[in-house]
């Protein structure tokens, strides 16, 4: 593993202090995220990804009714779940929308609800081969290096990822990527580093 100097090391956490690690600038594509106001739910926001999840345009949905997205019985189910204390507990909210089935995911931040459906997937295939097969090779793993190199190729290997890195913290605070497995053509990881601020970094809320 390469290992970076002191210089090198303040250099690169320099680097990346700079970055604007809190400003993702879309979301991932698999899901749909809208935010209602309370107690009317009405669409304030809504991603423009929801033309080709749900058939319908954010233009055509902004300042409606969830109703008129999701139908009465949906949007009773959400109205019904934010009525718990504790959103944690009522999560995840299976809905029905467009004739397809959603899990859907409630939080409130700002004043707002935000609600977040993703398509149900079919039921995942028995993978309890390439399970034992990754607790083989990780037990005859000789040293730590080793075992780094084998838990990322199996991980990607069961999730399907075209990346998988461990990443450990450092004493000081920063952290760094030690081992990492690839696929396609992206760009390595391996030996980069991020500065305090973003190993002691928490989500405010579920947009980020």
């Amino acid at each position: 593993m390469n290992r970076l100097t002191d210089a090198q090391l303040d250099a690169a956490l320099a680097e990346c202090a700079s970055e604007a690690i809190r400003i993702p600038g879309s979301i991932q594509p698999h899901g749909v995220l809208l935010t209602l106001s309370e107690p009317e739910l009405i669409i304030q926001q809504i991603s423009r990804n929801c033309a080709a999840l749900l058939g319908q345009t954010a233009a055509a949905l902004l300042q409606q009714p969830l109703t008129m997205l999701a139908g009465s019985a949906a949007a009773e189910q959400v109205r019904q779940a934010l009525l718990s204390n504790d959103l944690e507990v009522a999560n995840p909210l299976v809905l029905e929308i467009a004739a397809q089935r959603f899990n859907g995911s409630l939080n409130r931040h700002d004043g707002l609800i935000i609600l977040e459906p993703e398509p149900v997937l079919e039921a995942a295939p028995d993978n309890t081969a390439g399970l034992l097969r990754a607790l083989r090779r990780m037990q005859a793993a000789s040293t730590l290096d080793d075992l780094y190199s084998v838990s990322v190729d199996e991980i990607r290997h069961l999730s399907g990822f075209d990346r998988a890195m461990i990443y450990r913290f450092q004493p000081a605070g920063h952290g760094q990527v030690i081992s990492e497995v690839l696929g396609g053509i992206l760009p390595g990881c391996r030996g980069n580093v991020s500065p305090p601020r973003t190993s002691r970094l928490r989500p405010v809320s579920c947009i980020a």
